[in-house]
Parts: structure tokens; sequence; C-alpha cells
């Protein structure tokens, strides 16, 4: 008797736990920003097509040439549902340059819409990390 009880009251809390979890799923915040998601969010065109925009957008700061200084610069930014670029920032810079991680941060902040980030076919926004190197 004590193991009937046991096991509909098992029973019953499982699904208490299930119903919330699917309450949580379906009413996802709108501004949550996803890292995990079914595609990721893309440059129109490709990584050939980022490649050609950054090499013809960014410019290597003159005191970085002046006393050879390169780098990596990693950078951190949204890709709204909508494509655009936003909430743009530095997670690394290059060593003893500011002017090299300006520079990045100003580029990605022009970029054209993207190809936003997908979960379940649905355009959401998400995280990427980008990193640009800056060679002496």
């Amino acid at each position: 008797m004590k193991t009937t009880i046991l096991s509909g009251l098992l029973l019953i809390l499982s699904l208490n736990v299930q119903s919330q979890e699917n309450t949580e799923k379906t009413n996802a915040n709108k501004d949550e920003v996803f890292t995990v998601v079914d595609d990721v969010a893309e440059f129109k065109g490709g990584n050939a097509e980022l490649m050609k925009y950054l090499q013809t957008n960014l410019k290597y700061p003159e005191e970085a040439k002046k006393n050879k200084i390169g780098g990596t610069c990693f950078i951190k930014f949204i890709v709204a549902e909508d494509g655009k670029v936003n909430n743009v920032q530095t997670l690394k810079g290059v060593p003893n340059c500011a002017a090299c991680d300006k520079e990045a941060v100003r580029v990605i902040e022009m970029m054209p819409t993207w190809n936003p980030a997908k979960i379940n076919g649905k355009s959401v926004k998400s995280y990427y990390n980008l990193p640009i190197r800056y060679k002496a």
C-alpha cells in the first residue's frame, strides 16, 4: 500500500515538473540572447565575404604601424533577429594598442545586416565572437 502511494506521489510530482519545463520553454523571454542555436548567424555571403568586408574597411592604426604592434583583438557582439549587429564589445584587446581595439569595434558596428541565427527555423538573437588579427 505504501509503495502504491509513493509511486503515485512520484508520478504526480514528475508531471508537475515536466509541465513547468514546457511552460518555461514556450514563454522564453523575447530579449534572450542565445549561445547555442540550430543555425549560427552568418555574414551575408559567408566567411569569404566577411573577410573581404574586413579587408576593405579595417584600417591599420598609424600608431600600431609605427610601433610594429600586432596581435588579435577578440570582439563579441549580438546579431539580432533582423540581422542587425549591436552591443559590440572587446573581449580581449591587442596588447598596447587601444587604437586597434577601437578600430575593430568601429568596423563591426558599421557592418551590414547578417543572416540571423535560428532555432527550430525561427530567427533569434545570438552572440557572435569574431577574432580580428593585426599583423605587425
